[in-house]
């Protein structure tokens, strides 16, 4: 394919990629079998396959389809292709990741001189708009039965007398005072001085008054004042009553209090949205910093002698760098925006990093006291996760102890005695002498969003988010508390053997090397400089670009097998995925190793694997890169996918 050939098809593709769904042809064959032809990227989240999947064969399409709606799907294609009428469709899909989804389809079939139809069309997803439909007539039906039981106050107010006339039971049950006291008592006997805007109240609500008696109808905010004394938000509405020779307000839709905590609510988790795609972003930038300075101080120490003073101050730079490494994922712990990537880890030493993080957390009052396991309390698991559980629960402890107290982690190995296999667990237990649990909270605890603390100090997720990482990873949780007795969590993790390292203390393991070629695709010129002489000192033959559309221009100029694809995910103009999807019309085989500094959603997002020996996540060592790079190389040529090549130039 020329280079002209494929930006036209990376410019249909970026136009496509406007459209919110995916454009498609979608061909049945006299026999029965079909295919796409040509599907815009947009398929990924609509059906969740990649294009090329099914270009040939539609199958892994139709596997989505709803049990219940396939019979309907096909009859309706069917009976398009035999009347040669427009196809419209709205149908389920249970995707993967995304779940159950709604779509709907659109397109017109021609019949072909070999019997086949062809349609052209578009699908896209609707079901934000069947949720809404469905969320209206839900709130409707809610809303009926509300206006029949809720407590909705009517008031009538006579602007001569400044007197109310007429109230119902609701307005005695909103106001709290009995219905005799409340005849006797003024509109601003029943407000604070201020409305929380910082309006007086006086002559905020003089103003309205005149408004409906002028003739207008006046919808505001308003707050109103319990007669034990806590305020009462509300939305009133205002309307002028006919009545003959007096000028009456009839004021009532209710008590808002529910849903300003709801709006309170969703502001609070916009600021924790916006704090996190920040943090994302600092994220990428400062972890190719981190993969500049880590891999500079590896090829500096590659030359220096073991006996070089300066060894040591090389050392401790690698070492802050690592540190500086463990920032940044505290840093997308703490959004929740980090990339997950289980790995064999000591327990033991992951509470000793944190406890000193945690004594912080707790502060003065509160003792921390560390038990570690004399076995090598090893499991797979993600390390970020792991820091973040036992924060989590930190803070949690800390707040079910005001007054102070004690905080205990103990880690130790235990057998699993509800198994005949004689398996073993490392156990994590996190013990607190705070207030403790009712039976009904401990019943709820792990719901999301369930909380017991005041808006904007919690939001619910925390300990939903331990039980599903736990569970995720093969282990169990477990609480016990008391009123009064504080509260345990007991963590069971599978205990797994941690694999040899296979190098004597103190020696520099010997890196992978290679003859193969590798091309670079990768933005930041400090870190593309860097890989180039990384992987040149490896043995390799690399050609980087700045940019994926150079890249491709150089491939269609230079014909032949490649060996391997490095490319960052995130480029201006076409990313990574984008990349690979036009280079492999050309090479399909060509392996693919991509590397980014972003975080797991934004990656997710582009439809990039996050684990296995497809992904190098930044920063990365001089090791970390020779080692990936090799193993996709084999791993390649040992699934037979590639046979390995000498410099195409």
């Amino acid at each position: 394919m020329d280079s002209n050939a494929i930006r036209s098809a990376a410019l249909l593709d970026k136009l496509s990629a406007q459209v919110p769904g995916v454009i498609y042809q979608f061909l049945l064959r006299p026999d029965g079998t079909s295919c796409f032809p040509f599907a815009s990227n947009g398929i990924v989240d609509i059906y969740e396959v990649a294009p090329e999947e099914v270009q040939h064969d539609a199958s892994a399409v139709f596997s989505r389809l709803h049990a219940d709606d396939l019979p309907h799907v096909t009859a309706s294609i069917s009976e398009s292709a035999r009347e040669l009428t427009r196809w419209q469709c709205e149908y389920r899909v249970q995707l993967p990741r995304a779940g159950q989804r709604w779509l709907r389809g659109d397109a017109r079939p021609e019949r072909l001189p070999d019997g086949s139809t062809l349609w052209h069309g578009y699908i896209g997803d609707i079901t934000a708009q069947r949720h809404t439909l469905e969320a209206l007539a839900e709130s409707e039906a809610r809303y009926r039965v509300q206006v029949e039981h809720a407590p909705e106050a009517i008031i009538v107010y006579d602007a001569d007398t400044g007197a109310f006339t007429e109230l119902n039971g609701n307005a005695v049950t909103l106001f709290g005072y009995p219905r005799e006291v409340l005849l006797r008592k003024t509109p601003m006997e029943l407000c604070p001085p201020e409305q929380p805007d910082g309006r007086p109240s006086l002559p905020a609500a003089l103003e309205a008054m005149q408004a409906a008696l002028d003739g207008q109808t006046v919808v505001q905010r308003w707050t109103y004042r319990h007669a034990d004394g806590h305020d009462i938000p509300c939305e009133v509405r205002l309307v002028r009553m006919p009545a003959e020779g007096r000028r009456l307000v009839r004021g009532s839709i209710p008590d808002i209090t529910a849903q300003q905590r709801l709006q309170d609510e969703l502001l609070q988790a916009k600021k924790m949205e916006s704090v996190g795609r920040l943090a994302g972003g600092i994220a990428h930038d400062f972890n190719n910093l981190l993969t500049i300075i880590r891999t500079s101080v590896d090829l500096a120490l590659s030359g220096v002698a073991a006996d070089d003073p300066m060894r040591d101050d090389l050392t401790r730079v690698a070492e802050a760098t690592t540190s500086a490494t463990s920032l940044t994922r505290h840093l997308l712990a703490f959004s929740r925006r980090q990339a997950i990537a289980p790995v064999v880890l000591d327990v033991n030493q992951v509470v000793q990093r944190v406890s000193g993080m945690l004594r912080r957390v707790m502060g003065e009052s509160i003792s921390l006291r560390l038990s570690t396991a004399t076995r090598p309390p090893t499991v797979r698991f993600d390390e970020g996760q792991l820091e973040q559980i036992l924060v989590n629960l930190a803070i949690n402890a800390r707040d079910a102890m005001p007054g102070g107290g004690v905080l205990s982690i103990a880690v130790d190995v235990v057998p699993d005695e509800s198994d005949s296999r004689h398996l073993e667990f490392v156990r994590l237990q996190v013990t607190d002498t705070g207030q403790g649990m009712t039976a009904e909270v401990r019943e709820r605890a792990f719901e999301p969003f369930f909380t017991t603390k005041d808006v904007g100090h919690g939001t619910g997720l925390g300990l939903a988010m331990i039980h599903g990482a736990v569970s995720q990873n093969g282990g169990r949780i477990q609480l016990d508390s008391e009123p009064g007795h504080g509260t345990r969590f007991t963590i069971l993790l599978p205990h797994v053997i941690a694999p040899s390292q296979g190098s004597v203390e103190g020696q520099t393991p010997l890196l992978p090397t290679g003859r193969e070629q590798v091309l670079v695709a990768e933005d930041d010129e400090r870190v593309r400089t860097l890989i180039v002489r990384l992987l040149t000192r490896q043995g390799y033959t690399v050609r980087a670009f700045a940019s994926a559309e150079a890249l491709l221009d150089w491939t269609a100029q230079h014909p032949g097998v490649i060996d391997l694809l490095l490319t960052d995910v995130m480029m201006p103009g076409m990313n990574g995925r984008e990349l690979v999807h036009y280079l492999r019309l050309a090479h399909p085989d060509v392996p693919v190793l991509y590397t980014s500094g972003y975080t797991a959603d934004i990656i997710g997002a582009h439809g990039v694997p996050m684990s296995g020996a497809s992904f190098l996540g930044k920063p990365f060592t001089a090791a970390d890169l020779a080692v990936k790079v090799r193993r996709v190389l084999d791993d390649a040529k040992r699934s037979g996918r590639h046979e390995g090549s000498t410099d195409p130039a």
